[in-house]
């Protein structure tokens, strides 16, 4: 168990122990018993993390009254090894054995556990067992990019695997991949090294591409290791920076003789040639110089903007392209800085997910880190106690003063079980080094676990809209509390917080109607689904009428631009190749675009994210008012009877896993969901 385990032993006569520990003065000698331990410490030296070690501390009622063990305060990785003497009579020893399982620890560790007694002079004693525990199997590098992907050809990456044991380890892949990427294990010397080769295959769609590669061992101690392998596919046209923040340009200095000035750069990642014809700023006092760095490829945008300038509402630059999908980009202009504005919310790539603000009482999204010690961390370990993940980014005052603020908060509560995560994550104009990080922690005396959110992909699962930002998990893995910022009142509110779980009370009323207020969708489940009719591209009709012809139908309420649904559509694709034959339909529904595009454009978005998949377009949205959607991606699942059986929000990474394992329900009931 991962959070503070405290056991009690009632014994019969504790009353009279303590009563004759603290007899009149009039007595001729005071009855009290003594806790004598033979050793405080004990020093397990270099063993394998994975490895479950015991200890046996030999201690002595060394006083003239019986001697009461009232509690043990252990640990998270410790547990009591079995029966032990709970009660010393004057002069009598006892064995206090204690098991430590190292799994979660790494590098030089110190575990304490705390003897409650009813002796009077030291009531407490601390027990301590240290030692270095090293990774029986280490990956290098502990996790896989293939950083900013380009081009429509394969891509490989690798890492090698090393058995630092004597013992010759086998080591083999869980599975070999699937559409998107391909893996392969070579056994480079026999038990003792691998090679892991990771292949992300074509088509590629902008955003990140992610997996994990399992690979099962017969290590005793490490019989599963996991590795993160992440890519960026930018978009086809790029503008970078893409929007002007007048606030960070004052920031960085008095405006020269011809005002404020902002160099932006076009990036065509694109195979076919896309040419900027023009720069048309909305507003005259602004100035747009354009030159060519690469024809067709590469350009560079002179933003000149007057020294007081104030942008309207809406202000932008427009530059002509001759791109057929694209032929306008819009350069946003900003008064307020690029953090004031994602901390305000309005971040146009967020501007559908549901903020971390609302995630509160719900499951926390399928995450997984690594820490600087190469322990990992996923949904799963969070869900063993109560665990603070907290976010932040090396970029200014508030980030660094807010880790310092939270450090006696960790010394506070970890003794109590609480396990303290920082999570590292690149700020757009600030790049800081793992080492560097590490030397800063260090130096400030900041403690706790770390880890590297690589590509900053577990902050855009949790929808964090600033850093820093505090994420509190109760045991169940359910997300009790948020903490935004470098508050005031930051120690206060954590403190209530924490104190509040440990106390077993929740700060989450958590009322449905809440959730349904948010996501009014989810009310659809185990009910008819609502009167609709489609037209689909394949001349095709799919309506009420038509759900009885399918075991199952798949309805996808997407949008050709949003990048969530680009991030969900490998997913649907791998749904729709297995089902597909098993009678189940698959439609998408298109949903209007997040920005202005034509229908020709529309058109060949949706062809290219659909693939072979039908879909129709929404263009009144009289569909997606009938099915209630709020926000998009939305997959729903009907059954033959027309009973809507399953709703998925988002593109996390349980879609997938969530809509296999209705579908197979349906299918197993001949079509037909269970009640």
């Amino acid at each position: 168990m991962h959070g503070n385990s405290i056991v009690t032993i009632l014994v019969l006569g504790i009353v009279s122990g303590f009563a004759h520990a603290a007899q009149s003065e009039g007595t001729a000698e005071k009855q009290l018993p003594l806790a004598r331990f033979d050793a405080v410490e004990h020093d397990f030296g270099p063993i394998w993390s994975g490895q479950v070690v015991r200890h046996v501390f030999e201690w002595t009622n060394a006083g003239n009254a019986d001697l009461l063990i009232a509690g043990v305060d252990l640990p998270p990785a410790c547990r009591l090894a079995g029966n032990f003497r709970s009660k010393l009579a004057p002069g009598e020893s006892g064995e206090f054995p204690v098991i430590l399982e190292t799994r979660a620890l790494a590098g030089p560790f110190a575990q304490s556990l705390t003897v409650a007694t009813n002796d009077a002079v030291s009531p407490a004693t601390t027990l301590t067992l240290r030692g270095t525990a090293r990774p029986p199997i280490v990956i290098d590098p502990p996790a896989l990019a293939f950083g900013r992907i380009q081009s429509t050809q394969a891509r490989t990456v690798t890492a090698s695997v090393f058995n630092q044991t004597d013992e010759p380890v086998a080591i083999a892949l869980a599975d070999s991949g699937g559409s998107q990427f391909g893996f392969d294990l070579v056994e480079t010397e026999p038990g003792t090294s691998y090679q892991l080769r990771v292949t992300a295959r074509p088509p590629f769609f902008s955003g990140v591409i992610e997996t994990t590669v399992v690979l099962k061992t017969t290590s005793p101690f490490q019989p599963e290791l996991k590795v993160h392998v992440d890519g960026l596919v930018p978009p086809r046209l790029e503008l970078l920076p893409p929007a002007i923040f007048l606030g960070d340009l004052r920031k960085k200095g008095g405006p020269g003789d011809d005002g404020y000035e902002q160099v932006v750069v076009f990036a065509n990642n694109g195979q076919d040639d896309v040419r900027i014809k023009a720069a048309r700023p909305d507003d005259d006092a602004v100035r747009g110089d354009l030159t060519t760095i690469l024809e067709g490829r590469s350009y560079r945008l002179v933003v000149r903007i007057p020294p007081n300038y104030v942008a309207a509402e809406g202000s932008t630059i427009v530059l002509d392209t001759d791109d057929a999908q694209y032929p306008l980009l819009r350069l946003p202009i900003r008064n307020d800085t690029r953090d004031e504005h994602a901390h305000a919310g309005a971040a146009a790539e967020a501007q559908d997910a549901e903020v971390i603000l609302g995630m509160v009482g719900q499951v926390v999204p399928a995450f997984e880190l690594t820490t600087a010690e190469g322990v990992p961390v996923t949904r799963a370990d969070c869900a063993r106690g109560i665990t603070v993940l907290n976010f932040f980014a090396p970029a200014d005052y508030h980030n660094f003063e807010q880790l310092r603020r939270t450090e006696p908060l960790r010394q506070k509560f970890a003794p109590r079980g609480v396990r303290w995560i920082h999570v590292h994550e690149r700020h757009p104009t600030t790049d800081v080094t793992q080492e560097h990080m590490l030397r800063i922690m260090e130096k400030n005396g900041v403690n706790g676990e770390l880890c590297f959110d690589l590509g900053n992909q577990v902050a855009r699962s949790f929808n964090l809209m600033m850093y820093p930002t505090m994420v509190i998990l109760n045991q169940s893995g359910v997300i009790e509390a948020v903490n935004e910022g470098n508050a005031e009142d930051l120690e206060k509110n954590v403190t209530e917080q924490l104190d509040a779980l440990l106390d077993g009370r929740s700060l989450v009323p958590g009322p449905r109607e809440e959730l349904l207020k948010r996501r009014p969708v989810l009310s659809l489940v185990g009910q008819e689904a609502p009167a609709f009719s489609l037209d689909l591209r394949d001349d095709s009709k799919l309506s009420n009428a038509s759900l009885s012809g399918a075991s199952a139908t798949v309805l996808n309420f997407i949008s050709p631009d949003c990048r969530y649904c680009i991030r969900q559509a490998p997913m649907v694709r791998t749904l729709r190749n297995r089902f597909a034959g098993r009678g189940a339909r698959f439609a998408s529904v298109g949903m209007p675009p997040q920005e202005e595009m034509d229908d020709d454009p529309y058109r060949e978005a949706m062809n290219q994210l659909c693939g072979s998949n039908a879909w129709a377009r929404d263009a009144d949205g009289a569909a997606a008012g009938a099915f209630k959607i709020s926000t998009h991606p939305t997959l729903i699942v009907i059954d033959r009877g027309g009973v809507v059986r399953h709703v998925e929000i988002g593109a996390g990474e349980d879609v997938e896993a969530g809509v296999n394992e209705q579908i197979e329900a349906i299918l197993g009931a001949g079509g037909k969901g269970a009640p």
